[in-house]
């Protein structure tokens, strides 16, 4: 019988083997051995939000010095995936609403960042880009405008991917797909090679969650808050013993 593990974005440490488990089969298939150095806060949202990032931008395609756009950029996903391109040579616009996202993208790497409540982000990127759009947008919210925003926010021959869980139909034309050449793909997780890859980078400072810790307690108030997208970063629970 297999333990049902709430979440997942788990990191905790085995503390007992089960009747025929041995040592050489812990992990194999289901778990990522996480380095001792690196503490459970900080590698808990690198296991399914950095993951995430780190195999859509490889989806994307892109190349040094490439424009890649990241509606949600101060969110769980988004922050992660300014590191990740930034240490792969990307150019990033992030966009999102606040103060508070701002200050955190542009601390982490992000060449300019756009609000959507203020800004009129479209013509914002087409202008940044000399009039092209960027080449690639990772659309990690999950409405039908940010889709639709990301669309818009192409160049020809520029690549989609979708990692939003979006409830409404994809906003887009085969027009777009044969007269501009845009490219649309999805994006799910990752692999465990990928894993390694951006553990590595986190060991080495590269890549670094911006973290808020939480008792258990505060789940609710937490939730709360994420529904009206007032946290930047990600969230964190600390479940007692």
């Amino acid at each position: 019988m297999t333990t049902n593990i709430g979440g997942h974005e788990g990191v905790g440490r085995i503390v007992k083997l089960g009747t025929g488990v041995s040592e050489d089969f812990i992990g194999k298939r289901h778990l990522t051995k996480i380095p001792e150095q690196l503490s459970p806060s900080t590698v808990a949202p690198l296991l399914c939000a950095g993951l995430t990032m780190y195999s859509a931008i490889a989806k994307a395609g892109l190349k040094t010095g490439d424009w890649l756009v990241l509606p949600g950029a101060g969110g769980g996903l988004g922050h992660l995936g300014i590191q990740i391109a930034a240490k792969q040579g990307y150019r990033t616009i992030a966009v999102d609403a606040g103060s508070e996202k701002r200050r955190l993208c542009l601390e982490l790497g992000a060449t300019a960042f756009f609000d959507y409540t203020i800004d009129v982000v479209e013509a914002s990127v087409k202008a940044l880009t000399s009039g092209y759009g960027a080449h690639a947008a990772i659309c990690t919210a999950s409405s039908f405008g940010a889709y639709k925003q990301s669309l818009e926010m192409l160049r020809n021959l520029g690549t989609l991917v979708c990692i939003g869980l979006a409830v409404d139909d994809l906003p887009i034309s085969p027009l777009d797909m044969i007269i501009r050449g845009v490219r649309v793909i999805g994006s799910s997780v990752g692999t465990e090679a990928e894993m390694q890859d951006l553990l590595s980078m986190a060991l080495s400072g590269d890549v670094k969650p911006s973290v808020k810790s939480f008792n258990f307690e505060d789940i609710d108030m937490v939730l709360q808050k994420l529904a009206k997208y007032q946290i930047a970063g990600r969230a964190v629970f600390q479940i007692p013993p």
